[in-house]
């Protein structure tokens, strides 16, 4: 029995809209990047293969064993200098699995191009563990790459364990959050710079600095300068807490904490100076041109004591400014929890340098790798979407590269070049706030990452683009720092500064040409803490 027209008309239409609705479904998976992550794979161990081969090339001897698909003997050997045929071979791979993979993407063939980089990772792995092979059997000296000093084992046993320690310990108070309510929703909660829909915990830097405190003190020698680091670390996240308390409960009496001005010249002095009566202080800045410039030159008498103030008022406002800074790369998943991890972990290696002359330098070292290590332990819970928040008790970050940089005796210079692009994005958001009329120290969506997710940067993009220039700024900073790092300073600041101005002109451009635009239209479609 044959159906009437109408239910054959709506028959078909039906199944048209089916299949419409499969094709943009379909071509909204190919449009999406999800294969970031398989590109990191595939480089890593290409990296690793070409530094391997340069690492122990001097090291080899004239003949090495390459051909393998010969018979052993004379035969399998050849020049050393051959041994680049490999990391050769493997980049040119790699980036020919690259193009393929993204015309692959270009013209929706989702699960090829993820083939292709899934080999890409395989191959560099086998040619890795092909170079690995060769430096095993023909180093002049066995095992040279894999010896490893009691010192660097102790080093990478802190790294290693911070990691996990916070790795382990998140979920269960992001747990413990939920149930109490210490929770940003984005329905109840406003913020000029959130960009969060889905509810998540906050206190992650009250959780970065407990850990912290309590590792320092058990697995760390305990010197004075450990001691004031893990208490004034310790009370930065309390505050820190407080202030994510506050946050979440309308009820609470704590909300005079949310004041800028409060934070600023009442609560985040308190644990700089509890910092200072355990004596880390700067007493010195290093001269730009030459030499140091000594801050306890300037002193007067008072009752028969010489009070030296300056050293106090410099690492005062040294650190408040360097606590604030850091703490405004805090607005994309993942982001800070790189941006500080790698932060400090230079830091910890600028501490090595002086570690024969000095041994106390071994345990400031050590405390800035267990730091390092909890920092990286919060990428894969803040990683987008974040299940946890940072928080204002971000700011204990701060404070301590602020401590490790004074106590290590990095240059200041060096220790902007450091955390270069978010000391720049402060500095430059601050005066732009001033420019505007507005409240330099009150949020908004006008930071580094808010403009490049505007630009349509996906979140993941953003955190991975600020850890590069992290990693690549501060292994300036490594390499210069007995040099001339100031003028090494300026010349790259002058470059960051002048990208992000170029991007704010472009955003104030754009805002003129379409009117004026509210908070709620400037929300990017993939919205995150």
């Amino acid at each position: 029995m044959k159906l009437p027209f109408d239910l054959r008309s709506k028959k078909s239409v039906e199944r048209i809209e089916a299949v419409t609705r499969a094709l943009e479904k379909y071509f909204n998976r190919g449009l999406k990047d999800r294969d970031l992550h398989l590109r990191i794979f595939a480089v890593l161990p290409l990296l690793l293969c070409i530094a391997l081969t340069f690492y122990a090339f001097g090291n080899l001897n004239l003949q090495i064993p390459l051909w393998y698909t010969k018979s052993w003997g004379n035969q399998i050997l050849t020049a050393k200098i051959n041994i680049f045929i490999i990391p050769i071979i493997a980049t040119f791979f790699t980036g020919l699995a690259f193009v393929l993979a993204f015309f692959c993407k270009k013209f929706y063939f989702t699960y090829l191009s993820q083939i292709l980089l899934y080999g890409a990772i395989i191959f560099n792995t086998g040619f890795l563990i092909s170079v690995a092979r060769i430096v095993y059997i023909s180093s002049q000296t066995p095992l040279v790459i894999l010896k490893i000093s009691q010192q660097v084992q102790n080093l990478l046993f802190l790294l290693t364990m911070g990691f996990f320690l916070s790795y382990l310990v998140i979920p269960k108070f992001i747990a413990w959050a939920f149930k109490k309510n210490l929770v940003t929703d984005p329905s109840v909660h406003k913020h000029p710079g959130m960009i969060l829909v889905k509810p998540s915990a906050r206190g992650g830097g009250f959780v970065f600095s407990m850990l912290l405190a309590l590792a320092s003190l058990v697995f760390l020698e305990r010197t004075g300068t450990t001691i004031g680091i893990a208490v004034s670390v310790f009370l930065c996240g309390l505050i820190g807490f407080l202030d994510d308390f506050q946050n979440t409960h309308p009820a609470s009496k704590l909300h005079f904490i949310e004041n800028p001005l409060v934070r600023l010249l009442i609560f985040l002095p308190v644990p700089v100076i509890v910092m200072m009566t355990f004596g880390i202080v700067s007493g010195y800045i290093n001269n730009p041109f030459d030499g140091y410039i000594l801050l306890t030159n300037f002193s007067f008498n008072i009752a028969g004591q010489l009070i030296a103030p300056l050293p106090y008022l410099f690492t005062l406002i040294w650190t408040l400014a360097i606590m604030n800074m850091i703490s405004w790369s805090n607005g994309v998943d993942g982001q800070f929890g790189g941006v500080a991890g790698i932060s400090i972990l230079i830091i910890g290696i600028l501490a090595l340098r002086l570690v024969d002359a000095e041994p106390h330098q071994l345990n400031v070292a050590k405390l800035a790798f267990l730091g390092a290590g909890i920092s990286f332990g919060f990428i894969p819970r803040t990683w987008h979407p974040s299940k946890i928040m940072w928080g204002f008790g971000a700011v204990s970050v701060g404070l301590l590269l602020s401590s490790l940089s004074i106590v290590s005796r990095a240059k200041v210079a060096t220790a902007v070049m450091i955390i270069m692009l978010p000391f720049l994005d402060g500095v430059i958001t601050f005066f732009r706030r001033l420019l505007q009329k507005k409240n330099p120290l009150k949020g908004d969506r006008g930071h580094l990452h808010h403009l490049l997710l505007e630009r349509g940067w996906s979140p993941q993009k953003v955190a991975i683009f600020y850890w590069v220039a992290t990693a690549f700024f501060g292994v300036i900073g490594l390499l210069s720092v007995d040099k001339s790092s100031a003028l090494v300073a300026l010349i790259l600041g002058g470059v960051v500064v002048a990208v992000i101005v170029v991007l704010n002109i472009n955003k104030s451009r754009k805002s003129g040409e379409t009117g004026s635009i509210s908070e709620e239209d400037t929300e990017p479609q993939q919205p995150l803490v």
